[in-house]
């Protein structure tokens, strides 16, 4: 059972303007550049849909299934994202560094599905229905979310970050805006996910990072693809 509550619309909205975004860059899916960007609009869109679906759900079941579905997407942002880092430097790795990458998040995602029976993602999930004007899915994570999923993610980031700033020496002015612009992009979502892990959402246990994905993904775009 879906039911319409109090921000959803945030969530919707974001989907609705990576829909867009997408529909802008597609003429440039050819690039490196525009393959990459395209993969991260995708990763958060399946994340932002997922969640606003999530936000409306109102049985546990419900809400851990959607929160699975947009692990899918999630998983996929961070090599997105140093893709991106990489494709915007004219730095070209082969499929099997990518197929390396992808061994983590690929394994993470078959610990989420396969969860029931050991429960390395999830502890005991209940919903908390006093914190919000909906019920919110406490996941009450364990081992592998904070060992392995998090730390991933954050390396995956923290190598794009690292590829963006070494870029920045000898840039051009017009390459150095845009290298700075898409490193904006990148930290406002890293800031407001490592929020909500450490605790310090504004709803407990309720991240806001999809609905703010799509303001990251539009800075991203504005200060590479408009100079073509």
């Amino acid at each position: 059972m879906l039911t319409f509550t109090p921000g959803l619309w945030l969530y919707i909205l974001s989907g609705i303007i990576l829909l867009i975004l997408a529909g802008i860059i597609w003429r440039f899916r050819k690039t490196d550049t525009g393959t990459a960007f395209l993969l991260l609009i995708g990763g958060a869109f399946i994340w932002s849909v997922g969640f606003a679906f999530e936000t409306a759900a109102a049985s546990l079941q419900l809400k851990i299934l959607l929160a699975n579905i947009q692990y899918i997407g999630l998983t996929i942002i961070p090599l997105a994202w140093l893709y991106l880092a990489l494709s915007f430097r004219g730095k070209t790795r082969p499929v099997k560094f990518w197929l390396l990458l992808g061994i983590a998040p690929l394994i993470t995602n078959l610990i989420i599905w396969s969860d029931s029976y050991h429960h390395l993602f999830r502890g005991a999930p209940h919903l908390d229905v006093s914190s919000a004007p909906f019920s919110v899915l406490v996941n009450d994570y364990q081992f592998w979310f904070y060992f392995i999923h998090v730390p991933t993610g954050y390396i995956y980031m923290a190598a794009a970050i690292y590829e963006t700033l070494r870029g920045l020496r000898g840039m051009k002015p017009l390459y150095r805006f845009q290298s700075l612009t898409v490193l904006a992009a990148l930290l406002l979502p890293v800031t407001t996910d490592v929020l909500y892990i450490f605790g310090f959402s504004p709803i407990p246990f309720y991240n806001i990072t999809p609905a703010i994905f799509s303001i990251s993904a539009a800075l991203a775009a504005w200060g590479l693809f408009r100079f073509q």
